[in-house]
């Protein structure tokens, strides 16, 4: 058989399925609502507005504070002695009386942190 008779056969097949119309698909177009039948209309809301600067100020924080681990703290230190700033990394430790990130307690981690990535910056 040739090419064009195959493309023919498959045209035809095509054609013949197009018209069919499927069980499923006769029972949803009889459950929506033909064009003429007037759908029931919606509300119109006034759309709420967005809070104003002072307003967001004004709001109280409710994000968590975010807790900095020593790993965060190493990997900043890392960058900063890769750097060449390992004395002024050792001048913020000073500053806590500690040589060194392990010897820091941790409720000084967020501010050294801050300290040591202005450094990095």
């Amino acid at each position: 058989m040739s090419l064009e008779k195959n493309i023919e056969r498959i045209a035809d097949a095509l054609e013949a399925i197009a018209r069919q119309k499927p069980a499923s698909f006769l029972a949803a177009e009889a459950a929506v609502p033909a064009a003429s039948e007037e759908a029931p209309k919606k509300e119109k809301t006034k759309p709420t507005p967005a809070p104003t600067a002072i307003e967001a100020s004004a709001a109280p924080e409710t994000t968590a504070p975010v807790k900095v681990t020593i790993e965060q703290l190493r990997a900043v230190g890392t960058a900063l002695i890769s750097a060449g700033k390992a004395e002024k990394m050792k001048e913020v430790l000073a500053k806590y009386k500690v040589e060194k990130l392990s010897a820091l307690p941790e409720n000084n981690y967020a501010d050294v942190l801050a300290e040591l990535q202005a450094l990095n910056a």
